[in-house]
């Protein structure tokens, strides 16, 4: 149970860091 619980919680960091590295480089290109 423990473990599952670990494995959301790095689940949901790396997808909110992934979101935010796309949003990051669409905003780059749209200010080009």
């Amino acid at each position: 149970m423990f473990k599952l619980a670990g494995s959301v919680i790095l689940f949901g960091v790396f997808s909110a860091f992934v979101l935010a590295t796309i949003k990051t480089i669409l905003t780059t290109w749209g200010g080009l």
